[in-house]
């Protein structure tokens, strides 16, 4: 249960003294909530089965450094496509000696050259156009499908624990993935509950395509709420999604 307006944010350290740590050693890495609760999950052996990680929209390697954090024996595929991002992953990867490999590509439902959206944060880096807010630049890069994939860099998992963080174009990727999918024990998308960016897919629409695909909401992993003090409201929501009938603990 989240009790963000119950209980001070900063009392969570008491619970979890070492996310706190790894946060004040690596603030440009590490979501305390995520950290916490990916802890969490693992203690409660709910990755056991899991073989790899696959990252998709990487940027520096955040998500990569808090699952190699929580998950320490698990190769982790990161793919981003921006160069400067991209070098930043390399450095996190070295530089924490995370086992895997950096991608240079994005992934969507089809191949080919594909434009991406540079912004002046570049966390809202994305193939779609954000409201209001108008791209620093525009890249050119290689885009690929994770079906495609599993015949290349990705052919040797067979118990994957999917994340995507796309900025909008979560649908997409799941649509270039319907095999790679079926090889999936665990998906966490980042669902947005306000659309920041033109054609991004809403709550509803993500929720029906995991149950389409045999996937069912599990755990809330994450939230990102508005900032203003007097403004209530989440903005988007970081959702792990179970295959229905696969064996978790807990």
């Amino acid at each position: 249960m989240y009790l963000e307006h119950l209980v001070p944010t900063s009392l969570a350290a008491i619970f979890s003294p070492g996310c706190l740590v790894k946060k004040l050693q690596h603030p440009d890495l590490v979501s305390f909530g995520l950290l916490a609760n990916l802890h969490r999950l693992a203690a409660r052996g709910v990755f056991e089965d899991v073989d790899a990680i696959v990252d998709v929209g990487a940027n520096i390697g955040q998500f990569a450094f808090m699952a190699h954090t929580a998950l320490p024996s698990l190769p982790i595929y990161s793919f981003e496509p921006d160069p400067s991002c991209f070098a930043g992953l390399q450095r996190t990867f070295v530089d924490h000696h995370i086992e895997g490999r950096c991608i240079p590509l994005a992934v969507s439902s089809k191949e080919g050259i594909v434009n991406l959206n540079v912004y002046q944060s570049t966390a809202n880096n994305s193939m779609l156009q954000r409201k209001g807010e108008s791209a620093v630049h525009v890249h050119q890069v290689r885009c690929a499908t994770l079906d495609a994939l599993l015949n290349d860099e990705l052919s040797s998992l067979s118990t994957p624990f999917l994340k995507i963080d796309v900025q909008g174009g979560e649908l997409s990727v799941l649509a270039g993935a319907t095999e790679f999918l079926k090889r999936c024990r665990y998906v966490m998308l980042e669902t947005p509950l306000v659309a920041s960016y033109e054609g991004s897919a809403d709550v509803a629409q993500i929720m029906s395509f995991m149950h389409s695909t045999g996937f069912a909401c599990w755990e809330i992993v994450d939230v990102l709420r508005k900032r203003k003090p007097d403004e209530l409201g989440i903005l988007e929501m970081d959702l792990l999604f179970v295959r229905k009938g696969a064996h978790h603990a807990g």
